[in-house]
């Protein structure tokens, strides 16, 4: 959720986000959106959203499997980045 409010970026648009897409900054990140369209655009992730962009990659990067604030576990690697 930290990354939509910061960005601005539509749910899908970020659901498209892959680790490809993802550079990190010294402020933060910048993520590759496609717009509608066919436009390309950048995001900014900074702050609170950031550290929580950066847990998703650790664990997108590890292959462990996520674990829900419920206790349950999620498939391998599909945390989301709404943190």
């Amino acid at each position: 959720m930290r990354v939509l409010l910061s960005t601005g970026i539509r749910i899908a648009e970020l659901l498209g986000v892959d680790l490809g897409d993802v550079t990190e900054t010294d402020g933060g990140f910048l993520l590759a959106i496609p717009r509608k369209g066919g436009r390309d655009d950048e995001a900014r992730v900074p702050g609170l959203a950031a550290d929580a962009l950066r847990r998703w990659i650790s664990v997108r990067r590890g292959g462990s499997r996520a674990v829900s604030r419920r206790g349950g576990s999620g498939s391998p690697g599909t945390p989301s980045p709404t943190c």
